[in-house]
């Protein structure tokens, strides 16, 4: 919940390539952005990548949380999103708990890399804690089924927590 509405993160890969595909990635990360504002949710992004920052564009005028850290490439010192707010925390991870205690469901963007990775374990972590609630991961795009099921498989996940992920 953020401002005491629901609210989806969208996360994508914190580097990507240049040319077609980081342009496509963007505009698909816009595209959610204002999909989920126009459906009452809120937009809540980390990092300051050019993927988080689409998302905010494509949600303004709506309610955007923008999470950046100290381990950004500016440091985590970016201005709010148009009409946002922007939280700043010290590292990544605090960055992910805030994000997590905030999100109701995160969309994973195309692109695994290594903290996108890590925010999946923590959601994992948090839904077998019993104090923390389920948030449900939705993964777009190829490679993510393969990623996440060697993921579940090295750390011996239950069907429970498998069942937190879904593939679009």
């Amino acid at each position: 919940m953020f401002e005491a509405k629901p609210a989806i993160a969208v996360l994508g890969p914190a580097a990507q390539k240049d040319g077609a595909g980081a342009e496509d990635l963007e505009a698909l990360a816009a595209r959610i952005g204002k999909a989920a504002v126009d459906a009452g949710y809120g937009i809540i992004t980390l990092g300051a990548s050019p993927v988080s920052e689409a998302a905010a564009r494509g949600a303004a005028g709506g309610r955007i949380l923008a999470v950046t850290t100290e381990d950004d490439a500016d440091g985590g010192e970016r201005s709010p999103a148009p009409g946002g707010t922007h939280e700043r925390r010290r590292t990544v991870l605090s960055g992910f708990e805030y994000v997590l205690d905030h999100a109701d469901a995160l969309i994973l963007l195309p692109g695994a890399d290594v903290p996108t990775l890590a925010f999946v374990m923590l959601v994992w972590a948090y839904g077998h804690t019993p104090a923390a609630p389920f948030r449900p991961i939705i993964c777009l795009g190829p490679g993510w089924r393969e990623a996440i099921a060697s993921l579940a498989d090295v750390v011996g996940l239950d069907r429970r927590a498998r069942a937190m992920v879904t593939f679009a």
